[in-house]
């Protein structure tokens, strides 16, 4: 299947992607980053995308709107709403910009690179690889709070907002998971023993599935974590099992999940150039 249509204007590889899609479904705004430096805005509206005339059957090629300019180094991801964007980058900081491109603040104080971004209401929860979390307010820009996480660099965390819960991975293999409302570790997650590189929870299930650079992929039972409700000492859990097969460190992974909700399996990429598909329904 070929593109709708190719978002040329980087000059180097592109590192972050994020998508704000309008209320009916049918517009979506693109903020994308990039090795160059830049974020750029994109609109994808049904009059930007419409298909033009000629036996070829192309589209228009979208060209973007805005240039967001200030990161020193590489954007490495986004946080959109309605009303702003938020930027991070590997030179320590994150940085808040209007819809037509105007940057409206620069957070500081992150002591390493910003990979992970999270807003809950008006409230930027950044990680940096450092291992520290700042929580900055962002209708007046102050970080209020600032707490170190792990020992190591971060570098994965993944939200359950279902649970109202989130995991954070590390470079040294440490993986914990935190209450989001308290910000307390409720658990430690113990296995991996290099840099934990990927995580995904199944919707709708107690699973979380995790990939690393030392070749495994494992699967956790998290309902014991769910229900832990002692305030002062986390619980220490192990992989309910390993899925053999990557030779090389796991990059990405997704669960395949059916419309009845269950659990079919999970897909893995790794740096052997091989993808992996594990049934997981037994």
């Amino acid at each position: 299947q070929s593109p709708i249509s190719p978002l040329h204007g980087h000059t180097e590889e592109v590192t972050a992607v994020a998508i704000l899609r309008g209320p009916e479904g049918d517009g979506h705004m693109v903020v994308t980053g990039s090795l160059d430096r830049t974020g750029r805005i994109w609109d994808l509206s049904p009059n930007t995308t419409k298909r033009t005339a000629g036996a070829s059957g192309t589209y228009n090629n979208v060209k973007y709107t805005r240039v967001l300019k200030g990161h020193t180094m590489k954007v490495t991801c986004f946080v959109l709403t309605d009303r702003i964007i938020v930027s991070a980058s590997t030179d320590s900081t994150c940085r808040v910009w209007d819809w037509k491109g105007t940057c409206l603040a620069t957070l500081t104080g992150h002591g390493g690179p910003v990979h992970n971004m999270k807003l809950i209401q008006d409230n930027l929860l950044s990680f940096c690889g450092g291992g520290l979390l700042r929580i900055t307010r962002l209708t007046d820009y102050v970080c209020f709070e600032s707490r170190r996480m792990t020992k190591a660099p971060i570098s994965v965390v993944l939200f359950d907002d279902e649970k109202d819960m989130f995991y954070i991975g590390a470079n040294d293999g440490t993986l914990v998971a935190h209450s989001t409302k308290t910000l307390r570790q409720v658990a430690e997650l113990g296995g991996h023993e290099t840099l934990v590189r990927c995580l995904t929870k199944v919707p709708g299930k107690s699973r979380l599935i995790s990939g690393c650079d030392d070749k495994s992929v494992a699967v956790w039972d998290t309902s014991a974590i769910e229900e832990h409700t002692d305030a002062k000492n986390a619980m220490y859990l192990q992989p309910m099992y390993y899925l053999p097969g990557p030779k090389g460190a796991v990059m990405c992974l997704q669960p395949y999940v059916l419309e009845n909700g269950e659990l079919h399996g999970v897909a893995t990429v790794s740096v052997d150039k091989i993808f992996h598909y594990w049934h997981l329904n037994q």
